[in-house]
């Protein structure tokens, strides 16, 4: 069975009726139509023939590394020192430890199915019976006993951390550099292809930039989509905008690219939220018309009313008010098609909430009954006990039994079943998501310097083998000749034939995401660490000689580098050549395997097939690899996985895995969305766009956009707390995959430093850039390596080979439950707040505080809750749902006198506690930035709402800390 791109694509790309995930017919990229030459056959000619194009690779690559390397030993560089590099603590690897283990999965197995039992038992208002009291002894130590060894392995791995050997900055530096090229690596790389022209139903696009267009009656604002004024398409990811000119003049990454040379002092700017930018002090002073509101300051100066402070109370019709709903409505309409029919998303959001709460009437009832049988139930069986005519034992376990076996009748499971089918698809959306949404992928595999792939123009109808582009460090050479040359692998499986081509005019390819197969492990101590530490050394050494003398004449310095190259390659051979050759001769194997088939076909053998097809699950085994490394494959760590490993299950509790970064960019083609942007870019989007924020607030988000908050107290640790070692650990899978992206970057493709004075990274913000991403793989490759030495983690793992369930695979690629709020699919927000956050409104400070208030909420929380799943993506009632704007200062839309419409905002970050504005008990409690929010009791949870301290713990009733988070959530 082949392993697959990533276990939750291939069930799905099952049910679609031509499994296309490429152009049809095999048209791939524009590539030329170029003569080939005939090598002979492949059984020949194509190990060698990769062996060469192999080190050829790994030599250019090595020139870019010696040239860096030498540039960052200049005075201007050499003083910079990152805070990260000091930094030798490697820390945030708990949970993936756990995930994969064998002793903590059956742990969260044996939790999940008590936690099951115990939300039926309180769905019919059972009790616990000390009955039970002998099998949870047994459960308790059979837990303890597993805590001890897992505390053990990890105590193990962290001694092995803090005693590894400690290397000089400079010598870091060295060790990054030749760690950038993943010189035994395998990835596989989602590439960018346009939509399908005669097929335009297979594109659900994402939302557009927005742009102020025009104004309105009394003040109104009415925004548009921004068009590249090269292509005039919509712009709906991020885009690039000339230095000094408006943002409202933006250019696509697509006409950017085509002609990058033609735009000058151009900085790269990422969807963002328009409404800072479009309201001046001067429009929000039009706008709102509240006579009670101060227009200007103690000093007599006009004030800007917008964004909304907390203490103006500004009426409930005040236009400012109606701005965030104006731009979700913008934002939905730009994001139909033009045929489609539009909705006011406030109309549907009442029409909804109607529905709703009918259903949770029904639902509640239903409740209510199976609570009186249980409690009818657990009388009998007391009864019967007391007089002696059967035991205690006996009788309640057979009413378990009975309960259990019990089927709830359709008349009262159908219309709760309606609402929580597809809960994570907003209902505005459920229209557009069963016509084929996978849409147009290509998939490229990259082994080492390698790229192999097929259904491309003009190759023989087989498979296309090229060298990568370098990856982007400090200094670029131009490329040589050597990364024109390409092969070609074509005809039956009886009689292959090789052919070769000299590929001119090559255009770096754009890559939406990258999804890491294989950690090769090189340079990280854990292949040879004398012999790594001598290459290391070597490589310090021969980057002080001149290359750039002005006074040598052009051959001599071409000479020097040559020499220094292959002096270098030779080593790096000595280290390598084994475990390259093992991985080019399997490989070979699998090109030249009668059983694989070369030539592109829509239903039976597109790109994605083809890849797996290539990947040999015989060559890579366990999680980890077998110590000594000299004995086994030639890796580190593996994430490869079989067909099948995603069938969408949902998570019970904190010890079930979720969904990672990566998995849920290439789970919203089940939405039929499908990104302009890459996923470093969507995930940006979180922060610029839907949270409204300006950019990104923690450190690291610029490179790695997530909070590392862990939900569920699993990690003290909070994000901007963190080092990068911990953000990274957060989810590996994801972070190893983005440093590929990052580094298959130019500096061209990052946003400015400094907002609020746009420019090109400067040449010391660059390095800062290329450093963080370098230092992000090494703090991975160590804690890995780690890893790797224990046999005790080692063994744990083993399992993971062995077990044939293939949906268990992926517990490799999963990562933290986010505390982040609404980070699964941001989307999972209903109607406005699909578009964009409630807090959109307010200042900075207070964003971030209503931000911190809903993470650290789900921070606290004990566990998912059993009550519901809907919370922006996991769990707890999913209060987003038209509720009103989040305000501070008890400030509310006084218009609704609904409790479940009218409730603040922070419910869907999974903490109970929404309700009343205005009429209900409002309790003050201190949130970080010393901002008093205002709590309030609702009708979702009685009257007992407790206030607590932002600090504190769980409140009491409605005011604690409720359901919150889960897969696909938070």
């Amino acid at each position: 069975m082949s392993p697959s791109l990533l276990p939750s694509l291939p069930s799905a790309f099952r049910k679609l009726p031509g499994q296309s995930t490429s152009q049809s017919g095999i048209e791939a990229g524009n590539e030329p139509d170029l003569p080939w030459k005939e090598l002979g056959l492949a059984s020949e000619h194509l190990l060698p023939q990769l062996r060469k194009m192999y080190w050829e690779g790994v030599k250019r690559e090595l020139t870019h590394i010696l040239l860096t390397l030498r540039e960052w030993q200049l005075p201007k560089y050499s003083s910079v020192l990152l805070e990260d590099e000091e930094d030798d603590f490697i820390h945030g690897y708990d949970t993936f430890l756990d995930q994969v283990s064998y002793d903590s999965r059956i742990f969260a197995q044996r939790y999940g199915a008590i936690k099951k039992e115990a939300e039926k038992k309180w769905r019919r208002g059972q009790v616990q019976l000390d009955t039970w009291y002998i099998s949870a002894l047994q459960s308790r130590a059979r837990d303890l006993f597993a805590d001890q060894r897992s505390e053990a392995m990890k105590a193990g791995i962290r001694k092995d951390l803090a005693e590894r050997p400690r290397d000089t900055v400079l010598e870091r530096r060295a060790r990054v550099l030749l760690q950038s090229a993943g010189f035994l690596d395998i990835d596989k790389l989602i590439e960018h292809r346009p939509p399908l022209d005669n097929l335009p139903f297979w594109k659900r696009p994402p939302t557009p930039q927005l742009i102020l267009e025009r104004f309105e009656g009394h003040w109104v604002p009415i925004f548009a989509p921004l068009r590249c004024i090269a292509c005039r398409d919509i712009i709906r990811g991020s885009f690039f905008h000339c230095v000094g000119e408006s943002s409202s003049s933006g250019i696509c990454e697509g006409c950017f690219r085509k002609s990058k040379a033609n735009w000058k002092n151009t900085v790269k700017a990422y969807k963002h939220c328009v409404l800072r930018e479009a309201i001046t002090g001067e429009v929000s002073r039009q706008i709102c018309r509240c006579s009670s509101i101060l227009r200007s300051d103690p000093d007599g100066k006009s004030r800007s009313l917008f964004p909304m402070a907390s203490h103006d109370k500004h009426r409930a019709q005040c236009g400012l008010s109606s701005l965030v709903d104006s731009v979700a409505q913008a934002k939905y309409e730009g994001w139909l098609l033009p045929m489609e029919k539009r909705l006011n998303l406030s109309e549907e959001r009442l029409s909804s909430e109607e529905k709703a709460r009918e259903v949770r009437a029904r639902m509640e009832k239903e409740r209510q009954k199976e609570r009186a049988r249980g409690k009818k139930e657990a009388a009998k069986a007391a009864k019967a006990a007391a007089r002696g005519k059967t035991g205690l034992h006996s009788a309640t376990n057979r009413s378990l039994v009975e309960s259990a076996k019990r089927t709830p009748t359709i008349e009262s499971t159908a219309a709760v079943e309606e609402e929580e089918a597809d809960g994570d698809i907003p209902t505005f959306m459920k229209p557009f998501t069963d016509r084929y949404p996978f849409g147009n992928v290509h998939m490229v595999l990259r082994v080492g310097p390698l790229l192999i792939e097929n259904g491309v123009k003009h190759t023989k109808g087989g498979a296309l083998i090229t060298s990568r582009e370098p990856p982007n460090l400090q200094v670029l050479r131009d490329s040589e000749y050597n990364i024109e040359h390409s092969l070609a692998l074509s005809g039956k499986a009886e009689r292959r034939l090789l052919w070769c081509q000299k590929r001119t005019g090559r255009v770096p390819k754009r890559y939406k995401a990258a999804m890491k197969q294989v950690v090769g492990g090189a340079f990280c101590g854990f292949v040879d660490m004398e012999l790594e530490r001598d290459i290391i050394s070597h490589l310090i050494s021969e980057s002080q000689h001149d290359f750039d003398d002005p006074g040598l004449p052009t051959d001599k310095l071409a000479s020097l580098m040559e020499g220094a190259l292959e002096r270098l390659c030779a080593k790096v051979r000595l280290l390598l050549g084994f475990r390259v050759d093992k991985l080019l001769n399997d490989l070979v194997s699998r090109l030249l395997d009668p059983s694989t088939n070369l030539h592109w076909d829509r239903r039976m053998n597109n790109c994605q097939n083809f890849c797996d097809a290539l990947i040999s699950t015989d060559l890579l085994g366990p999680l980890i690899a077998p110590s000594p490394p000299d004995a086994g494959p030639p890796y580190l760590m593996n994430f490869v996985c079989r067909p099948g490993s995603y069938l969408g299950e949902e998570i019970h509790s904190k010890f079930d895995v979720p969904n990672g970064q990566i998995e849920e960019y290439l789970l919203k083609f089940r939405f039929g969305r499908h990104d302009e942007a890459d996923v470093v870019d969507t995930l940006q989007e979180y922060w610029h766009d839907w949270g409204a924020f300006g950019g990104h607030i923690y450190k690291y988000q610029d490179i790695f956009p997530w909070d590392c908050t862990e939900a569920y107290g699993r990690y003290p640790v909070k994000c901007n707390d963190c080092n990068l070692a911990k953000h990274v650990w957060s989810f590996p899978f994801d972070s190893w995959s983005i440093v590929y992206l990052h580094l298959a970057r130019d500096r061209s493709f990052y946003a400015p430093v400094n907002a609020t004075e746009p420019a090109p990274l400067s040449d010391l913000e660059w390095m800062r850039n290329r450093l963080t991403v370098l230092l992000a793989q090494d703090v991975l490759l160590s804690a890995a390596a780690a890893m790797a030495r224990s046999p005790t983690f080692r063994e744990a793992t083993k399992w993971l080979q062995d077990q044939p369930d293939p949906r268990l695979d992926r517990l490799k690629l999963g990562g933290i439950h986010r505390a982040q709020p609404f980070s699964h699919h941001f989307e999972r927000g209903k109607y406005q707040h699909y578009f964009i956050a409630s807090w959109a409104h307010l200042y900075r400070a207070d964003e971030i505080a209503a931000y911190e208030l809903l993470r650290d909420g789900r921070a606290r929380k004990n566990d998912v809750s059993p009550s519901s799943r809907l919370d922006f993506g996991g769990d707890g009632y999913d209060a987003m749902d038209g509720a009103g704007d989040f305000y501070y200062g008890g400030w509310c839309d006084y218009g609704s006198t609904d409790a479940s419409v009218d409730g603040v905002q922070h419910v869907d970050a999974g903490l109970d506690g929404v309700g009343y504005c205005n009429d209900g008990w409002d309790g003050n409690f201190s949130a970080p930035g010393d901002v008093n929010v205002q709590w309030v009791s609702g009708a979702n949870d009685g009257g007992n709402s407790g206030g607590f301290d932002g600090g504190g713990g769980d409140g009491g009733g409605g005011g604690g800390c409720g359901g919150g988070g889960g897969c696909g959530g938070g």
